[in-house]
Parts: structure tokens; C-alpha cells; sequence
């Protein structure tokens, strides 16, 4: 009896370690089946290097990535890229709809941030800004999700981050010489740092040398909310060194920046200015311009470094690179004064075709006071003193003949016809003089014999 009453407690003892093991293996197959067949959840990727080459991209760990449900607003994954296009406010803190509670999560070790456990609806995400002063941050760029319950997976996303664009355009392509062109530089403004602030904006254009006389500076920066124009007195300044420009906004300025950017990443910085083209240039030439942009975390501020010879300050460029990735500029090269290349993010090419017609040749005239003097007279006494007439032609009108005996008529009537210049009034007062003063010595002399 008492033997069967331990064979049964042994029975019961290992039941329990089975149902223990089975318990163990099967509770998180369970939890898991549950998670995949709930896809209220979405997963977003970081990592290092471009957009174009997601899958080798190295996990960047700890980035935060914050989702914000836009409340009453309802689409499907394949009408978000309409809807971004057509209301891009969406993706700023004015989006024009209710948000939710922010949700913050960070990336892990395989460069994933995890939203879990969201009700139905669209979502924004952008990623929060985590550097302090001016260093350089890729950031990415916001975008929306919808999350679904009714679907079968969860969305993985990889975050993009682009590069902050530059673009240079001009209100003319085609231009004569001596008019002038207008020049304006739109630049991307970065995400501020985590305290909120910018530390450098700068703009560096080396004009084509067949430009000339910058002027007319203009500063603004806006975004979908706001627009601000930046005082030259106060927010920055313009150095102008031969035939390049440097503009850098103060403390002020960028303090003006910084109160418009967060939650729009479509702040622009503009910067445009009047040029004239220079009148030597020849028919047919373009004149090729762009602009390199510099904001926070790509260059260091230029150095003042004293000269001994002329003990006057130079601006020394020095590169300082991100720590992710360098940044070369790909389409407006620039070299510092000191030789070394100016880094930044390179415009495209802003062209105007100049023209300047050769001009008109215009014909040489003879007043006609001068043409018996020359022989070409059309009428006029000859040698023997009678009247000539050219063949072919009709012979002198009574005008014509009063016009040849009154010599001041017949010079007003040449010059109205031929335009003279002054020159030509001169030169015909010398010849008179000289034609007046050869007739007095030979006066003279005949004065003489007859005495």
C-alpha cells in the first residue's frame, strides 16, 4: 500500500516537471503568435550611410525617433506619397490636424526603434535632434505611416537621411552686356541642435569674373508658417572680396533661424542679390555661376590669422568633417585663399547666355562745303570759272545754284544731311582759316609787285 502510495507522489512529481518544461517552451511561442497576429505596430530603421544603399547600411544605435498620431485623418500606405505631395504641412508641427500623445522609442542594437501596441490610424514620425553645439547630426527626414489592424504584417521602415540642398537660380538666361541679373540662393535649413539652437549658416559665392558690382542684399528665411526677413544691420553680414561673396548670419540672426525651425523641415534660408554683366564680354559667352552652402557641423568658422608682412587678417579655411561621413561638395568646387577646398554642399549651376552684337559700322561722310576741294563736287564753277554738269544728271535747280553761291547755307544744308560731328565743325572752321589766311598773303604779294 504505502509502496503505491510513493509510485503515485512520483507520478504526480513528474507531471508537474512535464506541465513546468511544456509551460516554459510554449508561453512565448504563445506570446509571440499573439504579437504577429496583432500588426497595430510599425518598426523604423537607421542607419549609417546613404538612402540608396539601406540594406548594407550599419545599425545606428540609441536614435530617437518620436510618433505622433494625426487625429481624424484617415488614408492607405499607397496614398501617403499624394498626400505629402499635396499637403506637406503634414509633416510639420502644424500638420492641420489634432496630434496625439507623443510616443518616443529608441533604436536598438540592430538599428531598430519599435512602435507597439498603436490604435488604427496615420502617424507622423521624425526623429528628435540629440547633438549639443555645432557638430553635425544626420537627421532624418519626417514621414507617415498608416497602422492597420486588419493587416497581416507590421510596416518596416528605413529612415532617409538626406543631405541639406542647395539651389542657386537667376531671373534671366539671356542678358545683353551692361544689364544687370538677379542672383538668389535657396539653402535648407538644418535641424536645430537639442538645446534649440543653429551655430553657423553660411553662404560662399565666387561670382564668374565677367561679373560685376554685387548689390542690393537680401536676406529672408520662411517656412509653411512663418516668413522673416533678417536685417543687414543686425542678423548678417556680406564681406565682398573681389568677385566672391561671403555671407554669414550673426548670433542674432541665427537666434531669428533657430525660433522657426522645429518641427519644419522646410525652412529655407534665401539669400539674393543684383550683379551687372561686363561690357567686354564677348557675344555667345555663358556666364556660369553657383554657391557652396556651410551649416552647422560641416566647416569650422573661418580663422583670422594675422599676416607679418602686411600684418593685416586673412581668412584661413579648415575643414572640420563630420565623424559619420565627409562631406565634398559635387558640382561648385571652391578653393580657400589659403589652397585648401572649401567643403560644403554644392549648388547646382545657375547659367545666363550673354549677347553683344558687334556694332554697326557706320559710313564716313564729306561735308559737302569740302567736295570741290576734293573734286567730287556734283556741281560747282571748275577750273575756267563756267558751270559743269556730271552726265547723266539733271542740271542745278535755282535752290541748288542759290544754295552753292551762299557757302553758310550750302554748310548747314551738308550738315543736317551728313550729321557732322563737332570734330567735323572744327575741322572745316581750320580749313577756312587756312583758306582765308592763304588768300590774304596772296593778296598781299600782289599788293606788292603792284607797288
Amino acid at each position: 500500500m504505502r509502496a503505491k502510495e510513493i509510485r503515485r507522489r512520483n507520478a504526480t512529481a513528474w507531471l508537474a516537471v512535464l506541465l513546468t518544461l511544456m509551460a516554459t517552451i510554449c508561453c512565448p511561442q504563445a506570446h509571440a503568435q499573439d504579437f504577429a497576429s496583432d500588426a497595430r505596430a510599425f518598426h523604423v530603421f537607421k542607419g549609417s550611410g546613404g538612402p540608396e544603399d539601406a540594406g548594407g547600411q550599419t545599425p545606428v544605435v540609441g536614435a530617437r525617433f518620436q510618433a505622433r498620431q494625426l487625429i481624424g485623418l484617415s488614408a492607405t500606405t499607397s496614398q501617403l506619397g499624394e498626400l505629402t505631395r499635396t499637403m506637406p504641412q503634414l509633416l510639420t508641427s502644424d500638420p492641420g490636424y489634432p496630434l496625439g500623445a507623443p510616443i518616443v522609442e529608441l533604436t536598438d542594437l540592430d538599428g531598430f526603434a519599435h512602435f507597439i501596441g498603436l490604435a488604427d490610424g496615420v502617424y507622423q514620425v521624425s526623429e528628435l535632434p540629440q547633438r549639443i553645439g555645432n557638430d553635425y547630426e544626420q537627421i532624418s527626414n519626417p514621414f507617415l505611416v498608416v497602422v492597420r489592424s486588419d493587416v497581416t504584417f507590421e510596416p518596416q521602415i528605413h529612415a532617409k537621411s538626406l543631405t541639406s540642398p542647395v539651389v542657386k537660380t537667376v531671373d534671366k538666361t539671356d542678358i545683353n552686356v551692361d544689364e544687370s541679373l538677379n542672383y538668389q540662393v535657396e539653402a535648407t535649413v538644418v535641424e536645430v541642435d537639442a538645446s534649440g539652437k543653429l551655430y553657423q549658416l553660411y553662404i560662399i559665392d565666387q561670382l564668374d569674373d565677367n561679373l560685376r558690382n554685387p548689390r542690393n542684399f537680401r536676406v529672408t528665411a520662411g517656412n509653411l508658417a512663418r516668413d522673416i526677413v533678417l536685417d543687414g544691420a543686425t542678423d548678417y553680414t556680406v564681406a565682398v572680396d573681389g568677385q566672391r561673396l561671403d555671407l554669414e548670419l550673426t548670433e542674432h540672426g541665427l537666434e531669428q533661424v533657430a525660433a522657426i525651425r522645429p518641427g519644419h523641415p522646410e525652412t529655407k534660408l534665401k539669400f539674393s542679390f543684383d550683379v551687372d554683366v561686363a561690357h567686354t564680354v564677348v557675344d555667345g559667352v555663358v556666364v556660369n555661376n553657383c554657391a557652396i552652402y556651410r551649416p552647422d557641423g560641416l566647416v569650422s568658422r573661418p580663422l583670422n590669422a594675422p599676416v607679418a608682412a602686411k600684418n593685416k587678417p586673412v581668412f584661413k579655411l579648415v575643414a572640420v568633417y563630420a565623424k559619420q561621413q565627409q562631406i565634398m561638395p559635387t558640382s561648385c568646387p571652391l578653393v580657400g585663399k589659403d589652397g585648401v577646398p572649401v567643403t560644403g554642399f554644392g549648388s547646382n549651376t545657375a547659367s545666363v547666355t550673354v549677347h553683344n552684337p558687334a556694332p554697326e559700322e557706320k559710313p564716313w561722310y564729306i561735308p559737302v562745303i569740302l567736295l570741290p576741294i576734293f573734286g567730287l563736287g556734283s556741281s560747282g564753277h571748275g577750273s575756267s570759272g563756267g558751270s559743269s554738269t556730271v552726265q547723266g544728271e539733271k542740271p542745278a535747280t535755282a535752290d541748288q545754284n542759290q544754295a552753292t553761291k551762299n557757302p553758310l547755307k550750302r554748310l548747314d544744308q551738308s550738315l543736317a544731311m551728313t550729321g557732322a560731328s563737332i570734330i567735323g565743325l572744327v575741322i572745316v572752321a581750320l580749313l577756312l582759316a587756312l583758306g582765308g589766311l592763304f588768300f590774304l598773303g596772296a593778296k598781299r604779294r600782289k599788293d606788292e609787285e603792284e607797288a
